[in-house]
């Protein structure tokens, strides 16, 4: 008796290849979207704009670099490793750490400079930062107690606890507060979007809004340069602000491009030579201390 031949099988198309490697992979791409959201909360506000422009870029260029690896994976063990699929998650191990840098993030706080911190100082700046309190209610018992180097996080946390149930915009807030805690909270933006993406970043980010707080911010806690600084770059700002505004359409592509023959580029290497220079922590501590009542509710 005869067998009656198999028909041909149709080859699988690319899309649902593309899907079945989505689905093995959804996991791994969780993990990195958590990771995602986790590393700009660190680095200061969570931006949801881009977050998700990461996110998407983390998926659709993780689909065909973990396509490649899957199709050349020639190694003894098998592709899922557990719920882990491995070329999934070493598509996103190659990816990831690169979006997160072109967008202007890092994984903990660092200045931009051209060497990485050392494992040492990378321990110290998570340490402190787990270390460091929150507190609804600031006395001056907790403020004496608090080191130098740790007394404006122990503020800038009390500022946001207090905005928590405030429906009143940022801005308006912070206006509200004592010229104390103005300086803290305008200045800590600085430092943090300057540090990480220039001052491009800071005034592309909602944080511009204070920019004209931190001039005085600098001022009364004695950092004249980089009040002067400060004051220097908003005046470049507005001479040049619809150039700069022409490139916030939301897009990952509009924010790369406004850093080209940018104005601003010149003094982010200034501001980090001055705080070489200044010992800012202890500038900010020496004033809370010398004017407790500004910050004790």
């Amino acid at each position: 008796m005869m067998e009656t031949p198999l028909p041909d099988q149709l080859p699988t198309a690319l899309w649902e290849i593309a899907v079945l490697n989505l689905y093995l992979g959804s996991v791994v791409l969780v993990i990195g979207l958590i990771v995602v959201a986790i590393v700009i909360r660190k680095n200061g506000r969570f931006v949801l704009s881009k977050f998700f422009m990461i996110s998407t870029l983390l998926i659709v260029i993780s689909i065909p670099v973990s396509l490649f690896v899957w199709r050349i994976w020639d190694l003894e063990i098998d592709i899922m490793f557990g719920p882990i699929h491995l070329p999934t998650l070493i598509a996103i191990l190659i990816i990831e750490p690169l979006l997160i840098k072109l967008f202007g993030f890092s994984f903990i706080f660092e200045k931009n400079t051209d060497q990485f911190p050392s494992d040492k100082e990378i321990e110290e700046s998570i340490q402190s930062f787990i270390e460091i309190p929150s507190y609804r209610k600031l006395t001056e018992d907790i403020i004496q107690k608090t080191a130098d180097d740790d007394l404006g996080q122990l503020v800038f946390n009390n500022i946001e606890i207090l905005m928590e149930d405030d429906p009143r915009e940022e801005f308006d807030i912070v206006n509200s507060l004592s010229k104390g805690q103005q300086m803290i909270y305008s200045t800590f933006w600085v430092e943090a979007e300057v540090y990480n993406g220039g001052f491009n970043q800071f005034y592309f980010n909602p944080s511009g809004v204070f920019a004209e707080m931190a001039v005085y911010g600098f001022k009364i806690i004695g950092a004249d340069d980089l009040s002067d600084l400060m004051e220097k770059a908003n005046t470049i700002f507005i001479e040049n602000r619809d150039l700069l505004e022409a490139f916030n359409d939301g897009t990952a592509e509009s924010f790369i491009e406004s850093y080209k023959d940018n104005p601003l580029n010149d003094l982010d290497h200034i501001f980090n030579d001055l705080d070489e220079q200044i010992d800012i922590k202890v500038l900010k501590a020496k004033y809370i201390r010398e004017n407790i009542d500004e910050f004790i509710q």
